[in-house]
């Protein structure tokens, strides 16, 4: 025999496992295995997921407080009615002043309305706003102090929320 041929031999067998690696089977053992990986990987994406939707509602939830503190400052500030406007239809909130039109945002020069479908907020559903006689709207009056108490109701996937306006504080809060 040649030296050659020796290698060849040695290595053919090591070859031919390489090339079908189709013929090598998974033990049950390590089946069982990789599909537990797979479940634990399936839940962890799945609480994720819902703590998604509980974060895009904190951040609805935020700028709902933020609206309303910013209609109480208005009204106190320039002694007349403003408000929070929930338009349910289109799931958008926006401040209002006493005629109902909407209210400048400073930082923006746009008009102050959140649509609570679209760019961070993902898709957050205002479903119902009640303020009594005021309907739709958080009014405050000309001294900052809400016309009534009232609730908005949001969601996002699977988790609802709820918001009640206080009378009392005109603060915003989840029962």
């Amino acid at each position: 025999m040649s030296r050659s041929a020796r290698p060849e031999r040695a290595v053919a067998p090591e070859l031919h496992e390489l090339a079908h690696p189709l013929r090598s089977r998974l033990t049950l053992v390590e089946l069982v295995v990789v599909i537990a990986i797979l479940g634990g990987l399936t839940t962890v994406v799945g609480v994720n997921l819902g703590a998604g939707d509980a974060h895009r509602l904190e951040l609805v939830e935020q700028q709902i407080r933020l609206a309303a503190k910013r209609a109480r400052d208005l009204a106190a500030m320039t002694h007349a009615p403003h408000g929070v406007l929930f338009d349910v239809a289109r799931d958008r909130l926006g401040i209002v002043d006493q005629h109902g039109a909407l209210v400048t945002d400073p930082t923006s020069a746009g008009a102050w309305v959140v649509d609570t479908r679209e760019g961070r907020f993902g898709s957050v559903d205002i479903t119902a706003a009640d303020f009594g006689s005021a309907r739709k709207a958080a009014i405050f009056d000309a001294q900052g102090v809400p016309l009534a108490g009232g609730s908005v109701s949001l969601r996002s996937g699977d988790t609802l929320r709820v918001l009640e306006l206080d009378p009392a504080t005109g603060l915003f809060s989840t029962p």
